[in-house]
C-alpha cells in the first residue's frame, strides 16, 4: 500500500516524534527556570544546552532502529547505551562549562549534576515514546505494498496488534496533553505570582511549544482515525488526510490572529475594546436565555380541555327532561 509508507514512519516521523515530544517539554522547562535563575545570577545550564538533549534522544533513536533491524531486543545492549549517552553527556557538560579547559572538575556542583539528570531523563522519555509508536510500526508493516481490497481480511488477521497499537496511540496522546497541563499551570502560576518579563524568544518559544503540541496530538488523532478506517477495508485518501490538516492549520492560524492581540497584560488591542466586546457577548447570551425560558413557560401552560362525544351524548339525555338545563354551549 503506497500511502501507508511504513519505511517512511521508522525512519523519519517516528523518531521525530520520540525527539521531540519530551524535548520539547523538558526544555519549555528549563527555559522557565532559567528566566529566574539568571535574574539571581545563577547558571546552572551551559550554553547550547538544548543541543545535547536533542543528542540523547537522537542516540536513542538510531540505535533502537539499528537493534531492531538486527532483531537484537535484550536489555544489555540498551544498559551499555545508556552508559555511553550519561558519559558522554557528561563530558560535554564539562566541556561547555569552561571545566575541562580549567582541569576542575566538581561532580558535586548543581552546574554537572542536574543537566546530566535532564539528559537521562530526556533519553529515558524518548525511549518510553518509541516504544508506544514501535506498535504502529508492527501493526504498519503488515500493510506495507498491499492491496487496498485486502485492508479488511488483513485488519481481522492482526486484530491483536491493531488493538494494541491504537491503545498504545490513546497513551501518547495521555502523555502529550499531561506535559501540556503542566506546562500550562506552570506558567500560569507565574504569570499570577511573580508577573515575569520574558524575552521575545521565551515568549516565540512558548508559543512553539503549545502549537506544536496542538499538531502533535492532531496528527496521532489521524493516525487513530486512519487505523479506524482500515478496519472497515478502506484507506483515507491522501487529499482528504491534506484537506484535514489544512483546516487544523487554519484553525491554529485564527487562534492566533485573536490570541496574540488579546494576551499578555499590554496587549495590542485597547482595552475597551476589549470591554466592549465582552459586554456585547454577555447581551447577546442573556438574551438568548431569556428567549429559552419564556419558550418552555409557554410550553407549559395548561389547554383547555374540551369534553368528548361521549360525555356529550350522556348529557344531551337530560336536556329535554328539563327546560333549565342548556347545554347549547357545548
Amino acid at each position: 500500500m503506497d500511502n501507508i509508507r511504513h519505511k517512511f514512519y521508522v525512519t523519519v516521523v517516528h523518531p521525530f516524534l520520540s525527539i521531540y515530544i519530551p524535548f520539547s517539554f523538558l526544555y519549555t522547562l528549563i527555559t522557565l527556570a532559567n528566566h529566574f535563575l539568571r535574574n539571581a545570577g545563577i547558571s546552572l545550564f551551559p550554553p547550547f544546552y538544548w543541543l545535547l538533549l536533542v543528542l540523547a534522544g537522537t542516540a536513542e533513536t538510531v540505535i533502537a532502529n539499528y537493534l531492531y533491524r538486527e532483531r537484537n531486543a535484550g536489555a544489555a545492549p540498551r544498559i551499555r547505551e545508556v552508559v555511553f549517552v550519561l558519559a558522554g553527556g557528561a563530558f560535554l557538560i564539562l566541556l561547555l562549562n569552561g571545566d575541562v579547559f580549567r582541569w576542575e572538575f566538581d561532580f558535586a556542583n548543581a552546574r554537572f549534576w542536574l543537566p546530566l539528570l535532564f539528559i537521562g531523563i530526556q533519553w529515558i522519555l524518548t525511549f518510553y515514546v518509541h516504544g508506544k509508536l514501535r506498535y504502529r510500526e508492527l501493526f504498519l508493516q503488515f500493510f506495507d505494498g498491499r492491496d487496498e481490497a485486502q485492508c479488511s481480511k488483513i485488519y481481522q488477521d492482526f486484530n491483536h496488534e491493531a488493538s494494541e497499537s491504537y491503545q498504545q496511540l490513546q497513551v501518547l496522546k495521555r502523555l502529550l496533553l499531561g506535559f501540556m497541563g503542566i506546562v500550562f499551570t506552570a506558567w500560569t502560576v507565574i504569570q499570577w505570582g511573580a508577573a515575569p518579563q520574558f524575552s521575545l524568544f521565551e515568549r516565540l518559544w512558548f508559543m512553539g511549544f503549545f502549537l506544536g503540541s496542538i499538531l502533535i496530538f492532531a496528527a496521532l488523532n489521524a493516525y487513530s482515525r486512519l487505523q479506524n478506517v482500515m478496519m472497515d477495508g478502506f484507506i483515507i485518501p491522501r487529499d482528504q488526510r491534506r484537506r484535514t490538516w489544512f483546516v487544523v492549520l487554519a484553525v491554529l492560524a485564527v487562534i492566533l490572529l485573536f490570541a496574540v492581540p488579546l494576551s499578555g497584560r499590554n496587549a495590542l488591542l485597547p482595552e475597551e475594546y476589549i470591554v466592549r466586546a465582552f459586554l456585547w457577548l454577555s447581551e447577546k447570551l442573556a438574551a438568548k436565555e431569556t428567549t429559552t425560558r419564556e419558550r418552555e413557560l409557554t410550553l407549559r401552560l395548561p389547554s383547555a380541555r374540551m369534553p368528548d362525544e361521549s360525555f356529550r351524548d350522556m348529557l344531551s339525555q337530560f336536556e329535554g327532561e328539563d327546560d333549565r338545563l342548556d347545554l347549547r354551549w357545548l
